[in-house]
């Protein structure tokens, strides 16, 4: 089980309840969380021998990071930088 920064933090932790709270109200069977930061990312990029267990969630799937293409790959950085807890 992934042990990062967002794991350990109460912030992170509350902020995950509505979302998970609404999924079960309207009968959601699956529900994900990608709890990487930017920084690990853009590490992968530059050492992708050190994350090749690393997954992240694309468009409808997940991939592993480092077999993704540089222009999905640096969509993925962007769209999380955004969404930081």
């Amino acid at each position: 089980m992934y042990r990062g920064p967002a794991t350990h933090c109460p912030r992170a932790s509350r902020r995950c309840r509505g979302p998970t709270a609404t999924g079960r109200r309207l009968d959601g069977h699956h529900i994900q969380f990608n709890v990487v930061d930017a920084a690990t990312l853009r590490d992968a990029l530059a050492h992708p021998e050190r994350h090749r267990d690393l997954i992240v969630r694309v468009a409808g799937y997940s991939d592993y990071f480092c077999d993704l293409g540089t222009a999905l790959q640096d969509e993925i950085i962007a769209r999380t930088a955004h969404a930081a807890v």
